[in-house]
């Protein structure tokens, strides 16, 4: 192995241009079998997502115009009580959010924090539950009616008011006496908190985080799960509902 070793290193030296070249070869190569992987992927993915929708019976989930997710492809059951999000592994992302949980311990460790998220002490009650995860990744998850924040977010924005304001206002306070209390002794919680991964829950009454996965792929502290960030978000949020319900009760 040692010597191996000195010859990589003496052709790095004496021909680096050869040595690069190699390497940019290798790169290339990678580069070119992963995007036939990615091409023969969305064609089997075409012919899996169809028996889903044919034989399993279940419906593409229609997200918000402004909501994209590159990683899963998301079904509906026709009874709309179940959430089926099946990873896709045709675009980097995807593929790389495969590899990493492949190894025995990894998936182990993603399927536990899927299933055991939503039962902490805490912030559980705010995080969708999840039923079922396969070795692939994909998993099912009850189905929650609800109201995207970031798309409640940009009506408001846009001058189309929220419905009923002061029920979204009222959870989105005690969603943020629930942060502060987590706060308290973390800066960060994990998962991703981003406002395009809450829903507000009219069944539940309260604010929930439906992206599960993010507490495996944002276990580290970072700006998705940053206390602070989000309750700024939440905050001005909040104190759009109010400022339009009031601008609303004015022109009335």
């Amino acid at each position: 192995m040692e010597i191996m070793d000195k010859k990589k290193l003496q052709l790095k030296n004496n021909f680096p241009s050869i040595y690069l070249m190699s390497s940019k070869l290798k790169n290339r190569i990678y580069k070119v079998l992963l995007r036939i992987y990615f091409i023969s992927r969305k064609v089997w993915n075409s012919l899996y997502f169809t028996y889903m929708r044919t034989i399993r019976g279940y419906k593409d989930l229609q997200l918000e115009e402004d909501i994209k997710n590159g990683i899963f492809k998301i079904f509906i059951s026709s009874d709309r009580k179940t959430i089926v999000k099946v990873i896709r592994k045709d675009n980097i992302f995807s593929y790389n959010m495969a590899k990493r949980i492949s190894s025995a311990d990894q998936y182990f460790e993603y399927s536990n924090l899927l299933k055991e998220m939503s039962k902490e002490a805490g912030l559980g009650m705010h995080v969708a539950t999840v039923n079922k995860v396969w070795k692939s990744g994909s998993y099912t998850s009850p189905f929650l009616e609800g109201e995207n924040l970031a798309v409640v977010m940009i009506q408001e924005e846009r001058g189309r008011y929220h419905q009923d304001p002061i029920i979204l206002i009222n959870a989105i306070e005690r969603f943020l006496i629930n942060i502060k209390k987590v706060s308290s002794t973390h800066v960060s919680f994990g998962g991703d908190w981003m406002l395009h991964n809450l829903v507000f829950s009219k069944e539940r009454n309260e604010i929930i985080n439906i992206d599960v996965e993010g507490f495996y792929t944002y276990k580290r502290p970072s700006k998705q799960n940053n206390v602070y960030r989000l309750e700024e978000d939440l905050l001005r949020l909040k104190n759009l509902l109010k400022r339009n319900k009031e601008q609303e009760v004015s022109r009335q």
